[in-house]
C-alpha cells in the first residue's frame, strides 16, 4: 500500500471511530438566579404612643409599609458573530456583536425611612410647623438626615381645629443597622404664641420603633440576547 492509499486508511478509520463516539456535553447548567434584599419591619415600641398631645398641638406618626419590588439591569458582553452571517447592511460600516443580558433584582420600596404624620391643631390659632427640627437615630446613633426630607413639615400651615397629614422622609434603608431600636424626634414645635407672634412655648415628641430587616428571596430568570450594532456606535 503506498503512503497517499495509507494516509486515506487511516482518515477513514479515524472519521469511522469518531462517528461511533455518543457526544458527551461538557456544558453544564447554570446555577439558578436568586434575588434577594432585605425589606424593614418596623413596629412600635411597648412605650411608645403613637399618637402624643402637648400644649393644644396632637400629633401621630406610623410607619409605611415596606415591600421587595422586583426591577431590572441591562449589560452588554462582546459576542463572535454568527456563522455565516451575512451583513443586511454592509454600507453602515463595521458591526459589534453582543448579548444584551437582563437580570432581574430586588429592592426595598421604599427606599427611605417613611412615615404619615397627622397633626390635629386643638388651638384657637393656626399652628406652623416652622422651625420643627425631625431627628432619627437608632441605637443611640444620630442618623443623618437632610432637611428636605421633613420639609414638608416645616411648611405646614394648620387652622385651628383642623387636622393636617403630611409626610416626611428618613435616611436610605441601605445605610441603616439591620436590627436596633429606631428613634424618631420632633424637637421644638410651636405650641405657643404670644399677641405680638413671640413665641412663648415649644414642645418636643419622640417615638420609639423596633427595627429589623428581614431577608426576602425570589427565584428570577436572567435572559440574554444576541444583538448587533455599528462599531461606531458601540459601547460597552
Amino acid at each position: 500500500m503506498n503512503s497517499r492509499n495509507l494516509y486515506i486508511a487511516i482518515a477513514l478509520s479515524a472519521w469511522s471511530f469518531a462517528g461511533c463516539e455518543t457526544p458527551q456535553s461538557t456544558q453544564t447548567p447554570p446555577p439558578p438566579h436568586v434575588m434577594r434584599c432585605k425589606v424593614p419591619e418596623i413596629t412600635a415600641m411597648p412605650e411608645t404612643k403613637q399618637s402624643q398631645e402637648k400644649g393644644g398641638i396632637e400629633i401621630s406618626i406610623a410607619p409605611a409599609a415596606y415591600e421587595a419590588k422586583s426591577q431590572t439591569r441591562k449589560t452588554r458582553q462582546r459576542a463572535q458573530p454568527p456563522f455565516l452571517w451575512i451583513d443586511p447592511a454592509p454600507q453602515t460600516g463595521e458591526k459589534v456583536f453582543f448579548d444584551e443580558i437582563t437580570t432581574p433584582y430586588l429592592v426595598a420600596a421604599p427606599e427611605r425611612l417613611q412615615y404619615t404624620v397627622k397633626i390635629n391643631n386643638k388651638l384657637d390659632r393656626v399652628f406652623r410647623g416652622a422651625g420643627t427640627v425631625v431627628s432619627y437615630n437608632v441605637g443611640g446613633k444620630l442618623l443623618a438626615v437632610d432637611q428636605t426630607g421633613y420639609g414638608e413639615m416645616l411648611g405646614a400651615i394648620v387652622p385651628p381645629r383642623s387636622e393636617y397629614q403630611l409626610t416626611i422622609f428618613g435616611p436610605k434603608i441601605d445605610t441603616i443597622p439591620d436590627t436596633g431600636t429606631l428613634g424618631v424626634f420632633f424637637y421644638d414645635v410651636v405650641t405657643k404664641v404670644d399677641a405680638a407672634g413671640t413665641v412663648t412655648e415649644k414642645q418636643n415628641y419622640e417615638w420609639y420603633f423596633k427595627y429589623e430587616a428581614k431577608l426576602v428571596e425570589r427565584p428570577g430568570e436572567v435572559t440574554k440576547q444576541r444583538m448587533y450594532m455599528p462599531a461606531s456606535g458601540w459601547q460597552q
